[in-house]
């Protein structure tokens, strides 16, 4: 079960987590001296903060394209049988290729986006490896032309 722990966080903490999210890089005394606070009272809030679970961490973004990456999609998976939807996700999981797993509502059991270098290899992932999940009985692809928006959350 989820706790909405958005109740338990004040104004300051709110403004340390904008600046991380902006940098997650950006030392604490970094922090400390634009928001006029102590280093310490950052390092307690984030400590705090990181014990209470909602900072899932820190990373860097690597852009896929650099990397080779140039073809995302989502694809919408519908299962024959509900019992088989845990293991087809966890079948999933293994793959380098997706990057997310959603459960969903309407058509699809589940909902997955995967990054590859071209078509081709799209749907050798496709063909080879997701259609061949025992528990899979379809796909629909959409590819993603282009991203025109993804945020974090704002706090």
């Amino acid at each position: 079960m989820v706790t909405d722990l958005s109740e338990q966080i004040d104004s300051l903490d709110r403004k340390i987590l904008r600046l991380m999210q902006q940098d997650s890089r950006m030392p604490f005394l970094e922090i400390a001296r634009e928001l006029k606070v102590s280093g310490g009272t950052v390092h307690g809030r984030v400590k705090k903060m990181k014990e209470m679970g909602l900072l899932l961490g820190t990373r860097i973004s690597i852009d896929p394209g650099a990397m080779g990456y140039r073809l995302s999609a989502f694809i919408g998976i519908q299962i024959n049988e509900a019992s088989r939807l845990k293991n087809v996700a966890q079948e999933l999981s293994k793959l380098a290729e997706v990057l997310e797993i959603h459960y969903t509502t309407g058509n699809f059991g589940l909902l997955i986006k995967i990054l590859v270098r071209e078509t081709a290899e799209l749907y050798e992932i496709l063909s080879q490896k997701i259609q061949q999940i025992k528990g899979v009985q379809s796909t629909q692809t959409l590819i993603i032309l282009n991203t025109i928006l993804e945020r974090d959350l704002q706090v």
